[in-house]
């Protein structure tokens, strides 16, 4: 779990700090990371490769215990990569590609993406997953978009998929797949009844169900053990 440590600083002192890490991390150039120049992506493809929008959305960011406050970044679900805009002193912007191993996690909007690495487990195949936690239990999503090589009028340059998701619970230190209801049911083997009962009362239906349903959810199970 990733507690957010509480953080007093003016807008001035977090750029300031912010540059200073950003600096600190890439002495070359703000464009530059590992030797790759961060360029932009082909604007002809149709659609966009981010998470939730394509604008920049404000987020807080941890990065090797500091924390970031109202920073901008986009999560590029096609290449797996957080982007960050950041204002220079000159007050001009700038983007860097942040490294996923030195990122802690990313609070967008209320939506925890906490590093799969962190978490210990090699079948996510993300850098980040959605956790949200029940005491003991942990929902994990994990996003994703694909590049669609289907080329016509409309999309001459192909196109990005829309937003997919693999879904997760983390029970007793074991990565149980989530996808489906008949999936998240099999973890509760014992509590299968009491869970649909639970869904249907609430009105709750699995696969289009929202962070705050899946919240919910999980305080649920978590008291059933």
């Amino acid at each position: 779990m990733f507690i957010k440590p509480a953080v007093s600083q003016t807008e001035t002192e977090r750029n300031n700090s912010f540059l200073a890490f950003v600096k600190e991390l890439y002495t070359t150039s703000d464009l530059l990371v590992n030797g790759k120049e961060l360029l932009p992506g082909d604007p002809r493809i149709n659609k966009h490769p981010y998470l939730f929008a394509e604008n920049w959305i404000g987020a807080d960011v941890y990065i090797k215990g500091e924390v970031f406050n109202n920073q901008n970044v986009r999560y590029n679900l096609y290449t797996d990569q957080i982007i960050l805009q950041f204002i220079k002193p000159e007050g001009v912007s700038g983007v860097v590609l942040l490294d996923n191993e030195m990122v802690d996690s990313v609070d967008i909007n209320g939506h925890l993406l906490i590093s799969a690495m962190h978490l210990g487990h090699a079948d996510i195949d993300r850098s980040f997953v959605e956790v949200i936690e029940a005491e003991q239990l942990k929902y994990c999503i994990a996003y994703f978009k694909d590049y669609i090589r289907m080329y016509s009028t409309m999309n001459p340059y192909g196109k990005y998929s829309d937003t997919k998701n693999k879904k997760y619970v983390l029970k007793d230190a074991h990565l149980h797949k989530a996808d489906k209801r008949r999936h998240f049911l099999n973890i509760f083997p014992e509590h299968k009844k009491k869970i649909r009962r639970f869904l249907r009362n609430n009105n709750i239906k699995y696969k289009n169900a929202t962070a705050s349903q899946i919240k919910t959810l999980m305080q649920f199970c978590n008291g059933l053990d």
